[in-house]
């Protein structure tokens, strides 16, 4: 266990668990993303890499390429924000990565993915274009996400979605004027 890489239920003593493996290719991620480690130390001392993972917050990978390294970031201290397409890499880890990797890193064992594999798939499907489960089921999420991955289809559909929406206030605003008109003064 090298404890710059360790999930805090590792660092407490806890048994291993898969969700163990998750978190520690977390941190793995965030590093090839960002140059950094998610966490900053003060000193390489055990008590400290302890302090900081157990109780440390730790910064959105887009956020971190953002911001110039203020004190030691772990393993290494490459400053991804002084290379060119800096803010490009901001922009491509905002959304899905940034979610991505928080959940793989969150606290809470039984927040984090409860797999390698399904941590696996949610990078594919990002990388496929298509919704990632680390980032909840909201509907205009979705949408978005379909409209990216599917223009041929986007206009079609939002045609069609204008349309019914169009029949259905025609048809309810009908319907209001008959109830009026059958109304006794």
């Amino acid at each position: 266990m090298t404890p710059e890489y360790a999930s805090p239920a590792q660092l407490r003593g806890l048994p291993p668990k898969e969700t163990d493996d998750v978190y520690s290719l977390g941190v793995l991620l965030y590093m090839l993303l960002t140059g950094r480690h998610p966490y900053r130390f003060r000193s390489r001392a055990p008590e400290e890499v302890l302090r900081s993972i157990v109780e440390g917050r730790v910064r959105r990978p887009s956020e971190a390429v953002h911001n110039s390294p203020a004190s030691v970031d772990g393993p290494t201290d490459t400053a991804v924000s002084s290379r060119p397409g800096g803010d490009e890499l901001q922009r491509d880890l905002t959304g899905n990565l940034d979610k991505v990797v928080l959940k793989a890193l969150r606290k809470e064992s039984e927040r984090r993915y409860v797999s390698v594999d399904e941590m696996a798939e949610d990078i594919r499907r990002h990388l496929a274009g298509r919704p990632v489960y680390a980032r909840g089921d909201s509907l205009a999420y979705r949408a978005a996400r379909f409209a990216g991955g599917h223009p041929a289809y986007t206009l079609p559909t939002v045609v069609v979605a204008l349309l019914c929406y169009c029949s259905a206030s025609s048809w309810d605003c009908r319907a209001r004027l008959r109830n009026r008109g059958h109304r006794s003064p």
